[in-house]
């Protein structure tokens, strides 16, 4: 038996429209024209968006014969004479004679006593609302309507904001037409680019990026919702992260929002998302207790460091209390080799923190080749500059080489940096704090002139460490 197969039709045209909703049927010619798609082709010319979809709609109905129940009349539940004038208003002329038209209603709509099935005389529609009875009479054409009510809006926005009570359709001629919302891909792409971050700082961004934008299904900043936000939110809390790792995803989000708003784009829809963002709340985290390095440990890696950028690296990261990731960001422009001191602001936070170089590190410094193309302090083999990743690499086989314990970590050093200059003699806490990159209540730009304003914390740490 042989079954023959309907040939499929060519798929219906689909237009996006501006603000991203989808118009089956309608498509804009290359001429600017637009097609309406069916049995019956329909071509017109219309230069307004919003418009020329309104009249695909008109069109539409007018083809499927489309209709809409609008209310007739209205009245208030407890008032009589309205209901009766509003009865007379629906039901068919002329007027049933014998009885009122209360009455008549009465008879013709609702059921007698006792009567649980029945079916009325004539069919028209009550509703009750807040505000009264609604009575429908027989529907009106669709293609009738919206046209009407167009030319009602356009022509008499007054009167229509005063019967209405919509103020805004008064001076809807005065409104600006929205632009359209950034798209989250196009925010994420916007931060993408940047060039002032690591690659696997990138990486990770995107990827929470990325995470997020599937995860609410919003395709604009507009679209976004506290409620579709917290769901993100709880979804990542689900998996088990550590409460820092919660943290950091909640952190990149807004970084990507962010930085959208420094582009001066969209700057209503982008604080929008970023109040949205307001929900996510990451458990509070317990702080760890500090770990300094110790005396003899430090010893041994810097007797296996050698002569090189190695001995430089250490002394330069307890020196000035520093983590990996500021280490791999020193620039010689922060570093004033003649005077003997440090100063800059700190990567993350752009806090101003400052140093006094002791003679060692001094000496340890000068002895590094500079790059003429390159302002970084601190280098890998091949010749580009070191990463947080590539500093903990290095430490770890140093930490083997140097035979001290594997729970040594490079963070140790600068633990043991502001643990000793915390407790150095004659050292004012707010000073250790300013060594390590701490809000301390003083000015960024009084801290910046004032490097030696830290010598006493400086001087306690390499008391501590070299005697």
């Amino acid at each position: 038996m042989v079954t023959s197969r309907k040939k499929p039709g060519r798929p219906t045209s689909v237009y996006k429209a501006a603000n991203g909703d989808q118009i089956p049927g309608l498509t804009r010619l290359g001429d600017g024209r637009w097609r309406a798609s069916g049995p019956e082709r329909f071509t017109f010319t219309e230069p307004d968006e919003h418009r020329a979809i309104a009249r695909f709609y008109e069109w539409k109905s007018r083809r499927q014969n489309a209709t809409l129940s609008i209310p007739q009349a209205a009245a208030r539940v407890g008032d009589a004479d309205a209901v009766r004038q509003a009865i007379r208003f629906v039901l068919p002329e002329p007027a049933p004679p014998a009885k009122d038209a209360f009455e008549q209603f009465c008879a013709d709509f609702l059921p007698p006593a006792g009567v649980r099935s029945f079916r009325p005389a004539r069919p028209p529609r009550i509703e009750l609302h807040a505000d009264g009875l609604e009575f429908y009479g027989r529907p009106v054409a669709e293609d009738a309507f919206w046209p009407w009510l167009t030319r009602l809006i356009l022509n008499q926005p007054k009167l229509v904001a005063r019967r209405t009570g919509i103020e805004q359709i008064g001076y809807l001629d005065q409104l600006p037409k929205p632009k359209a919302s950034p798209t989250l891909e196009e925010v994420g792409q916007a931060f993408a680019a940047r060039t002032d971050l690591s690659r696997k700082e990138l990486g990770k961004v995107n990827s929470t990026w990325s995470e997020f934008s599937a995860a609410t299904g919003a395709r604009t900043l507009r679209e976004l919702t506290p409620e579709a936000v917290a769901n993100w939110g709880q979804q990542v809390r689900g998996r088990g992260f550590a409460a820092k790792t919660i943290a950091h995803r909640y952190t990149r989000v807004r970084t990507v929002l962010n930085h959208y708003r420094t582009t001066g784009k969209s700057i209503d829809d982008v604080r929008h998302a970023v109040d949205c963002c307001a929900v996510l709340k990451a458990p509070e985290t317990t702080s760890l207790d500090p770990h300094p390095i110790s005396r003899d440990d430090f010893t041994k890696l810097l007797h296996v460091a050698g002569d090189g950028q190695g001995q430089a690296v250490l002394l330069t990261a307890l020196n000035l209390c520093l983590y990996p990731i500021d280490v791999a960001r020193l620039r010689w422009g922060e570093l004033d080799l003649k005077r003997g001191v440090y100063h800059a602001k700190r990567g993350k936070t752009k806090v101003a923190r400052c140093a006094v170089l002791w003679q060692r590190t001094i000496e340890a410094l000068t002895k590094l080749v500079r790059q003429e193309d390159d302002d970084h302090v601190f280098h890998r083999a091949i010749g580009r500059p070191h990463t947080a990743t590539t500093i903990r690499k290095w430490f770890s086989k140093l930490r083997e080489r140097a035979q001290v314990p594997k729970e040594v970590q490079f963070a140790d050093l600068r633990d043991g940096a502001f643990t000793e200059a915390v407790a150095g003699d004659g050292v004012e806490f707010r000073h250790a704090q300013i060594l390590a990159g701490h809000r301390a209540g003083i000015a960024d730009a009084y801290v910046l002139r004032n490097p030696r304003m830290v010598s006493k914390a400086c001087a306690a740490v390499e008391h501590a460490y070299f005697g």
